[in-house]
């Protein structure tokens, strides 16, 4: 219990408290302190590094260039898919020749398949070869686009980490909150559109 002495004692602390005049040099380190204090939670606030994960199968699939990419080699597929389709009609042609014609016709049939199974050899040998080229180096003009888009999407978002997600198992678990696939693409296929 406080008594009437033990307030008055208390009083005449506080008292004396009031009348120290703190320096200067303490004023400046108390308020140093307190900037220092504010600095360092400021920076720890806004350093926190920024991960996030994108299902790469998707971004690829749903990324408008790769999509415009796949419709360029699908025409030139159907190109090649038609020429042989072509060429095989002859080849029957030439087979019911030399199965059913006579002798000249049985010859000609059997030059024709000759030839035709050369030209098919050839069309499959050098435009397959060729189609196939063609897609590989779409595909890497595009990977190659899209990595730079996704730095800039990085940079641009605060990003410190973008991790793939693949079917091989490179990312274990992701916590949906952290699955960014849908906004990147979005704004990905918003950035190509307006590129054009």
């Amino acid at each position: 219990m406080l008594s009437l002495k033990n307030t008055k004692h208390y009083k005449s602390e506080i008292e004396t408290m009031k009348k120290i005049k703190l320096g200067s040099t303490t004023k400046a380190v108390i308020i140093s302190t307190i900037i220092s204090c504010i600095c360092f939670a400021t920076y720890t606030y806004f350093t926190k590094e920024k991960i996030g994960f994108v299902r790469t199968g998707i971004l690829i699939q749903d990324y408008t260039g790769m999509k415009e990419a796949n419709a360029q080699i699908e025409v030139g597929y159907k190109q090649f898919q038609s020429e042989l389709d072509s060429l095989q009609f002859k080849y029957k042609l030439y087979q019911g020749m030399k199965e059913t014609g006579t002798g000249a016709e049985k010859g000609e049939g059997e030059r024709g398949l000759k030839l035709i199974s050369e030209q098919i050899e050839n069309l499959k040998k050098n435009a397959g070869g060729q189609l196939e080229q063609q897609k590989s180096e779409l595909t890497k003009t595009v990977l190659d686009n899209l990595n730079i888009q996704i730095s800039r999407y990085a940079e641009k978002h605060h990003y410190t980490l973008i991790l793939g997600s693949t079917s091989d198992g490179s990312l274990l678990y992701g916590s949906d909150k952290k699955d960014i696939t849908d906004e990147l693409v979005a704004e990905l296929n918003s950035d190509y559109k307006k590129g054009k």
